[in-house]
Formats: C-alpha cells, sequence, structure tokens
C-alpha cells in the first residue's frame, strides 16, 4: 500500500483536525517577541551606514552619550572584550579550516561595505530615545568606489567588495556528466539566452527581533528571539559570547512568518545580546 492510499484509508486526508495552535493566534493572544515586556528593558537602536562603500575614519558618540535616557552606545572595540573573536566565524559544515573573511563582525571594523551595514548599538530607556540617540552619532566616512555587478566582480582583477580580499570569489567548481562539448558542437541547434533574475529577499510582517533577561540567580541569561533555529542560535551565542552551556536558555515565541529569513544566525541576535550577556 503507497503512502498515499494509507493515509486516505485512514482518513486523514480530506479530514478536518483540530489545530492546537490556531485559538490564540485568531483571537490576538498570541506572544511575539515585541510583547515580551520586561522590568526595565532597555531597547537597542542601530547607528547604520549610509553608503555602499565607505572607511570609517572615526565615531563620534559623545552627543548621543549625553542624550537623556541613553545607557550606552556601543561599537565593535567596546564589544571586543566579551567576544571569543570579533568576528562570527562558524565552522564549515563539512570539515576543514573556515574562511574567516567570508564572516562579518559583530558590528563593522573600520568598513562598510553595503548601505545599512551596522556601525555602532545605542541602549536606551525606551525605542524613541534609542533612534534619535543613533541619529546623534557621527560619522566620518572617506568613500570608497562600491561593488555593484556580481558578474563584474568575479572576473580576475575586479574591484573588491572589502579591502580585505583579495578577489570576491568565495569558491570555484565544476560540474558535468557526459562530454558536454561533444553534445553543443555535434547539436543541430544551439541557443543561447542572458537571464536577468530580479532580488528575492523575505518580508514577513515581523522583523527579526530578540529580547535578552540577565538571570541573578544563577549569573545566566535567557533569550526570547524570532528564529526557527533555537538550537543554532543557543551554540553561536555559547561559542560567540563565551556563555557556559547551563548558563543560557533561548526560547522562541509565536513567530509570523517560516522562512529562510529566521533561520540563518544574524549579526543582530548577537550585537542586541551583547549589553547583557557581558553584564
Amino acid at each position: 500500500m503507497s503512502v498515499a492510499d494509507a493515509a486516505t484509508e485512514d482518513g486523514r486526508i480530506g479530514s478536518r483536525f483540530r489545530r492546537l495552535e490556531d485559538p490564540p493566534l485568531l483571537t490576538g493572544k498570541g506572544r511575539y517577541v515585541d510583547d515580551i515586556l520586561l522590568p526595565g528593558l532597555l531597547h537597542v537602536a542601530f547607528v547604520r551606514s549610509a553608503h555602499a562603500h565607505a572607511a570609517i575614519k572615526s565615531v563620534d558618540t559623545t552627543a548621543a552619550r549625553g542624550l537623556r535616557g541613553v545607557h550606552a552606545v556601543l561599537t565593535l572595540d567596546d564589544l571586543a572584550p566579551v567576544l571569543a573573536k570579533r568576528r562570527m566565524v562558524r565552522e564549515p559544515g563539512q570539515g576543514g579550516k573556515p574562511r574567516e573573511t567570508m564572516w562579518p563582525y559583530a558590528l563593522s571594523a573600520g568598513e562598510v561595505a553595503f548601505v545599512g551595514e551596522t556601525i555602532a548599538l545605542v541602549a536606551a530607556e525606551n525605542r524613541y530615545v534609542a533612534e534619535d540617540a543613533a541619529a546623534l552619532v557621527e560619522i566620518d566616512y572617506e568613500i570608497l568606489p562600491p561593488v555593484t555587478d556580481c558578474r563584474e566582480a568575479a572576473l580576475p582583477g575586479a574591484r573588491t567588495v572589502r579591502r580585505e580580499l583579495n578577489s570576491n570569489v568565495i569558491a570555484t567548481y565544476k560540474v558535468a556528466y557526459g562530454d558536454a562539448e561533444a553534445a553543443f558542437r555535434t547539436a543541430a541547434h544551439t541557443f543561447a539566452e542572458n537571464l536577468w533574475q530580479h532580488r528575492g529577499s523575505a518580508h514577513p510582517i515581523e522583523a527579526r527581533g530578540i529580547v535578552a533577561q540577565y538571570e541573578p540567580a544563577n549569573g545566566g541569561v535567557t533569550v526570547w528571539a524570532s528564529t526557527q533555529k533555537a538550537h543554532d542560535l543557543y551554540q553561536n551565542l555559547c561559542a560567540y559570547l563565551r556563555i557556559e552551556e547551563t548558563r543560557l536558555r533561548v526560547a522562541t515565541p509565536d513567530e509570523s512568518v517560516g522562512l529562510s529569513r529566521v533561520s540563518a544566525i544574524q549579526r543582530a541576535f548577537l550585537a542586541d545580546s551583547l549589553p547583557v550577556c557581558a553584564r
């Protein structure tokens, strides 16, 4: 009996099933990251690059630190003492040595390579103050030529996305089956076409979010995050922040979407957790 026949026979296909998760979501009683309100909760806003490629000559946080309600303004240099590495390096799943230049820093390290790259973070008593303070951070940029065409970027001698790189090419490999060249050479007709694919991205109603709470009873940290990979986030936060596994708990409340966007370990997760985890 096939799987389909078995499913039909026991009534699973075409039948109504009571979904356990629906009532709270349909009645407005779902609990998302933004619904987690803790006493003394601080809100984080990021200072982001306005340029596609630039060197950061200096970051002046004086005005932002002086704004009432601001608790901290942090750059990568401020975070470095509690990080295992300044970069979010992960070990290759297939083994071998990781290429560190492939991985981002928790916050930018003297250079930004895309508009919106995070440079600093502001922790304040509410979101409004955090955003206002982020706008007061003054950054002295040295504008550099950006890389905007992936085809040109892959050519030998092409301008690199970041100055530390020798090439934009991460890896090269060849996939073939049979004698493809002979097949084209002897074919009655061959056709060539250039295909331009638009940029795809996930745009859920709920953006990335994370809440971290220090647990004074055991010196641990509890983290709530909008992620589909709680165990992956848990393991990486332990590694990046050098937290003992018994002192960290990661939980995922309700989520608005199930896409690959909420599966990756985002640099924002790490940077947002740091003010608490470094306590």
